[in-house]
């Protein structure tokens, strides 16, 4: 009810794609982190969220014909960790999917 009552906003955004990604809904939860991540300086929680689901949805959806392109995404999560070094979510999400 939180998100219903402040769409778009930054805490109930994140709560809820927490839940939603604990919860398996990878699309529902990419839905409610999209316009955090639209903005052109996401916060680091709502991009770590963003390559989480992203490479949930990548592992469920990706076979050896068509691989989903996670470089984009991985990119702009360096780019957002560059400009937050104490990230420490993101970096970890970073390091553990994408490599050092």
């Amino acid at each position: 009810r939180w998100l219903h009552t402040a769409p778009g906003e930054f805490a109930p955004s994140v709560a809820a794609a927490r839940t939603q990604l604990a919860q398996g809904d990878v699309d529902a939860a990419l839905q409610t982190l999209a316009p955090l991540v639209g903005v052109e300086d996401p916060e680091p929680a709502a991009m770590n969220l963003q390559l989480r689901a992203l490479v949930k949805q990548n592992e469920r959806a990706s076979t050896l014909f068509t691989p989903l392109d996670l470089a984009p995404t991985v990119r702009r999560a360096r780019d957002v960790l560059a400009k937050h070094p104490g990230a420490a979510d993101l970096a970890e999400t970073l390091e553990a999917f994408a490599g050092p």
